[in-house]
């Protein structure tokens, strides 16, 4: 029985991806996966859709219909082209985006 289920922004990158296998192995789990581009793989039992965290409003009417979200796990990152170091402004105001939308 799903007992939590969690948001994964960031859900086609290495660590989002990881996650999402973790938790839907796990039968308690519901998983939402959300990225800027469709995963090359998608795994199954994963409810993916594509959004763009930069989008104020597009977060607001694309998340506000996740009621049943009970953890959000940040796993995404601020395009940075090739900087070495990200920018932590960039990756809160993404975040800041998230939250707000749901």
């Amino acid at each position: 029985m799903q007992k939590y289920v969690a948001l994964i922004a960031g859900a086609s990158g290495a660590v989002g991806t990881a996650l999402a296998k973790e938790l839907v192995r796990r039968d308690e789990w519901k998983v939402y996966g959300i990225s800027r581009r469709a995963p090359a793989s998608p795994l199954k039992g994963v409810n993916y859709f594509q959004l763009d965290l930069n989008d104020h409003e597009n977060c607001i009417e694309s998340l506000s219909n996740l009621e049943d979200v009970t953890h959000v796990f940040y796993c995404g990152r601020a395009t940075h082209a090739e900087q070495v170091l990200e920018s932590p402004e960039d990756n809160l105001f993404l975040l800041d985006n998230l939250i707000k939308g749901i």
